[in-house]
């Protein structure tokens, strides 16, 4: 987590530099007008085409994550892990419910030995599941819990629990239509405004 805030604050810095170098640059007319507009041009387009590249990858990641998904729940080999540290996200709309029965996302930490030696992952938050519906397993600091990881690949790994397994499923069961639509829909936008353009 801290390097991952460190990657945005180092990529905001750059940024921030790069942008007054170029401000500073056209302000002083160090370089022509006419370089200069051009020059903004091009960049402003570049990096829209990299917001929607990434977009796009994030999408391509969420259609092929079940697909990796699905490899581990029928190849990964077993293994107990332990529960390092936990985040228990409760969802807005059921503040009110009791904690047994309040829809929660759970974020987890959790250390297992592998053939490769011992990993310490930290999980995505679960799909919305409550304690109740999670009994008898419990997501606490210290406990024990079931572990799939590919053996050549001891870090794609998965909490196996049936429980969690059938949430995500029903949390995502139109997902594909919005994966496929929206890279689609933003690169031919994209590709249309530079033919316009």
């Amino acid at each position: 987590m801290y390097n991952q805030i460190k990657k945005i604050i180092i990529g905001i810095t750059v940024g921030i530099i790069v942008g007054s170098i170029i401000g500073a640059v056209g302000y002083y007319g160090i370089i022509p007008r006419e370089l200069r507009e051009a020059t903004t041009f091009a960049t402003i387009k570049i990096c829209i085409g990299l917001i929607i590249l990434i977009v796009d990858l994030f999408c391509i990641w969420g259609l092929i994550k079940p697909v990796i998904d699905k490899h581990i729940y029928k190849n990964g080999k077993s293994v107990t892990g332990t529960i390092e540290s936990v985040r228990k996200i409760p969802h807005p709309k059921h503040f009110s419910e009791d904690e047994w029965s309040r829809p929660s996302h759970f974020a987890c930490v959790v250390y297992y030995n592998t053939d490769k030696g011992k990993i310490t992952k930290e999980f995505p938050p679960t799909p919305l599941t409550s304690e109740r519906e999670l009994y008898p397993f419990s997501l606490e600091e210290g406990n024990e819990i079931p572990i799939k990881y590919l053996k050549n690949h001891p870090k794609l790994s998965i909490i196996n629990n049936d429980t969690l397994k059938a949430a995500y499923k029903a949390e995502h069961t139109n997902d594909i239509i919005h994966l496929v639509m929206i890279p689609i829909i933003s690169t031919a936008l994209y590709i249309l405004a530079l033919i316009m353009l």
